[in-house]
C-alpha cells in the first residue's frame, strides 16, 4: 500500500522520493540569506517542501521532515 506525505497542496508517494536536500540562497532583490529543503523524486522533479529564514529553523524542519518520512517508510 503507498504512503504518501502532503508538501504544499501536493500528495507525495514516500516510495518516489529518492533525497532530501538542504540549499542557502540570497534574495536578489534585499541581499537577505534564506534556505530551502528540496525533495528529488525519481521522475527527476524536485519539490519546494520547506523555506527559512534561519539555519537553525531549517535544520529543525528538515529533522521534523527526516522524522515523518522514517516514521512512514517503516
Amino acid at each position: 500500500m503507498a504512503k504518501f506525505i502532503k508538501i504544499g497542496n501536493s500528495l507525495i508517494n514516500v516510495d518516489r522520493i529518492l533525497s532530501t536536500s538542504v540549499n542557502e540562497r540570497v534574495n536578489e532583490y534585499n541581499a537577505k540569506r534564506y534556505w530551502r529543503i528540496h525533495i528529488t523524486l525519481s521522475n527527476g522533479s524536485t519539490v519546494l517542501a520547506a523555506t527559512a529564514d534561519t539555519l537553525d529553523e531549517i535544520e529543525r524542519l528538515n529533522s521534523d521532515l527526516y522524522e515523518e518520512l522514517k516514521r512512514l517508510t517503516v
